[in-house]
């Protein structure tokens, strides 16, 4: 999955296995996912290394606390 800031022209366009859209999408994109069973549930872990990782790449969107569940 690559999440792009700016709108785009489409919804979700598939390049090279990779799902790509626009920011205001990941919302929707992660809960039509979850609905169609293609993926599993993250776990904790998961969770946390995908925040800690947004959090040193965008480090003024986020707050240092542990992430929303």
């Amino acid at each position: 999955m690559a999440v792009y800031g700016p709108r785009i022209p489409w919804d979700v366009a598939t390049i090279r296995d990779v799902d790509v859209f626009s920011g205001p999408r990941l919302r929707k994109y992660l809960r039509r996912r979850a609905r169609q069973g293609e993926v599993r549930p993250l776990t904790d872990e998961e969770i946390e290394r995908i925040f800690k990782a947004a959090n040193e790449a965008f480090p003024h969107h986020l707050s240092a606390g542990s992430p929303a569940r």
